[in-house]
């Protein structure tokens, strides 16, 4: 994890009051997300997020790899762990998980 990337947030007039990854630090949330095997990969701010269903900034979830940028809501990221905590206990499904909603 690169610690730079969260230097800017892509913050925009209309979603201002949205927290994101870049106001948090990743330290808190990598710790938080490896409570339940998952583990926080960044990608670059201007790159897509693989595993992400919604494109833009939301999270992507792809196996144990929640992929983020350091614009993506805290939401997202919250709502992405919350689809892989919730599947069954099955290592095997959980490796191959990659969000196709």
């Amino acid at each position: 994890m690169n610690e730079t990337i969260l230097k800017s947030s892509n913050k925009t007039e209309s979603n201002d009051d949205v927290l994101r990854l870049a106001d948090v630090g990743l330290a808190p949330v990598a710790g938080l997300l490896a409570n339940y095997g998952l583990i926080l990969k960044t990608v670059a701010t201007d790159s897509e997020i693989p595993g992400s269903f919604w494109g833009d900034e939301e999270a992507g979830l792809i196996g144990n790899e929640l992929l983020v940028r350091a614009d993506t809501p805290l939401h997202s990221i919250l709502h992405e762990t919350c689809h892989y905590v919730c599947l069954d206990q099955v290592p095997a499904r959980r490796s191959a998980y990659r969000c196709r909603w």
